[in-house]
């Protein structure tokens, strides 16, 4: 195992699968083959854990296709039927998803209820095979009518469950929806509120735009640079991300990246915590770096990889310690998160206003002091 040609190779195949790759990309593939030989089963492991194993399948397929793999370095027969099985499981899930989430944005859309769709569909919809970015449940924003949609889910049989401010569970044929009655978390602090406001605004200036002939809505490309970076620096901080939340960045840029007003994008996120405005200038010249896409005018990060963007990448891919996805009761996961918190002091060095203790007692004070936070 060669863990940086391992990792150059898959990157390699993610670029292939999604259109992005440079023109040295065919040859250089083929001097890692011939130097090192692709460990296939490993590959198929690291696509797997960040969620981008039908992307990766798509770059193989399509160089296998053009030859740009040679015979005898490419996988087995039984890998290849691993491989497009569990591709084909992908894309049945994401049929079942769909299905279910247009249906209720229709019912909901009879009530005159708008169902803005936050990521997952909404960042499916930029990649060349929108099935294959695979979305764990429907994150919707129902403006002015977060509470009137639990009531009308309940109305249609589904599971509703208001145990958190932020948003609450809606479980409606089989697919896990979040409902959120804020974008963002606001609790205990008003630059978030302040933030949170503004994305609320954009959505009620936007016009409707529907997501593929259906009653799901896209929100602008400004919400959706906010949303992604507000959501992935949470993440980060707290468990890590994956090579698929950058990706999300990547096909952002590459499909609406000159559409963004990235003065006023700069301008929130500096508002809320200037360390988050770091966050979102490494996923940028991380997107470049791993998916080619292109640094729109305006944003001046750079090209070059600093330090941080490369702890970043290596937290991504080596170091990511999950907590929201993983078994346990709700406190289990809350002390998982704070010794995350805790181990990863680098993090909100790099990327936060604040210390990670300091972080801790604000999350403390914050939930003991305002528990139902209002904007």
């Amino acid at each position: 195992m060669n863990p940086s040609a391992d990792t150059e190779l898959l990157f390699l195949l993610l670029r292939s699968g999604l259109h992005t790759e440079t023109p040295d990309d065919t040859e250089r593939l083929r001097t890692l083959c011939a130097e090192h030989g692709p460990d296939w089963p490993l590959l198929y492991r690291l696509s797997a854990r960040q969620g981008m194993l039908a992307i990766a399948w798509d770059g193989v397929e399509r160089l296998v296709r053009e030859e740009a793999i040679p015979p005898e370095h490419q996988p087995s027969r039984a890998q290849k039927i691993r491989w497009a099985v569990n591709v084909e499981r992908i894309e049945q899930t994401y049929a079942r998803q769909w299905a279910a989430a247009c249906e209720l944005a229709e019912r909901y859309a009879a009530a005159g209820i708008r169902t803005v769709v936050l990521k997952g569909f909404a960042a499916a919809v930029r990649y060349p095979v929108p099935e294959h970015r695979p979305c764990g449940d429907l994150d919707c924003f129902l403006p002015g009518a977060c509470e009137a949609g639990n009531r009308l889910a309940e109305q249609f049989g589904a599971r509703v469950e208001r145990d958190f401010y932020k948003h609450s569970h809606i479980v409606y044929k089989g697919l896990m929806v979040e409902n959120h009655h804020f974008c963002t978390a606001i609790r205990g602090s008003r630059k978030a509120k302040r933030l949170e406001r503004a994305l609320q605004e954009n959505l009620a200036q936007m016009p409707p735009t529907p997501l593929n002939g259906s009653h799901l809505e896209l929100p602008s490309p400004l919400f959706n640079a906010l949303f992604l970076t507000v959501h992935g620096w949470g993440h980060f901080l707290n468990e890590g991300i994956t090579l698929r939340q950058l990706c999300d960045w990547a096909m952002l840029l590459r499909t609406d990246g000159e559409a963004i007003d990235w003065a006023r994008f700069r301008e929130l996120i500096s508002g809320r915590d200037r360390g988050m405005y770091a966050f979102a200038e490494s996923t940028l010249r991380l997107a470049h770096a791993i998916f080619g896409t292109p640094i729109p005018d305006g944003t001046a990060p750079g090209k070059g990889l600093r330090e941080a963007d490369r702890r970043l990448l290596r937290d991504t891919l080596f170091d990511r310690n999950p907590v929201y996805n993983t078994e346990g009761s709700d406190w289990q996961k809350r002390f998982k998160m704070v010794r995350n918190m805790l181990n990863d002091r680098w993090k909100y060095r790099c990327f936060s206003e604040t210390s990670s203790l300091g972080q801790l007692l604000r999350t403390g004070l914050a939930y003991l002091l305002e528990r139902n936070p209002h904007l």
